[in-house]
């Protein structure tokens, strides 16, 4: 996964950054076994629902392989 610096640096109403721990958190929770388009669709939500109200100040980009 690979993911810009405007997901870590999102912030949530009260002002906190989601940062790297919680970002390889919400990786390990949203991929795992699940297949990408699912996993995809599941760090979104988490990623929507971190952010709350707040404003987006910067790009979000989110890449995912999978390799076998």
């Amino acid at each position: 996964v690979i993911a810009s610096d405007g997901i870590l640096e999102l912030k949530n109403a009260q002002n906190q950054m989601l940062g790297e721990k919680m970002m390889e958190q919400l990786v390990v929770s949203s991929y795992g076994d699940k297949n990408l388009i699912n996993a995809h669709h599941s760090m979104e939500a988490h990623l929507s629902s971190f952010q709350g109200g707040s404003e987006q100040l910067d790009d979000i980009t989110l890449v995912a392989i999978r390799m076998y």
